[in-house]
């Protein structure tokens, strides 16, 4: 599944796939938080 995100990413536009992996990383960030 990341593969074909990863390909699909290099077809949208590399700035708005990192914008979208940092919001998935800083939400992922969030739930470990709480689980602390």
């Amino acid at each position: 599944l990341q593969k074909h995100l990863f390909k699909e990413g290099n077809g949208v536009g590399s700035k708005e796939y990192a914008e979208i992996l940092q919001a998935i990383k800083a939400a992922i960030f969030r739930i470990e938080q709480k689980n602390d």
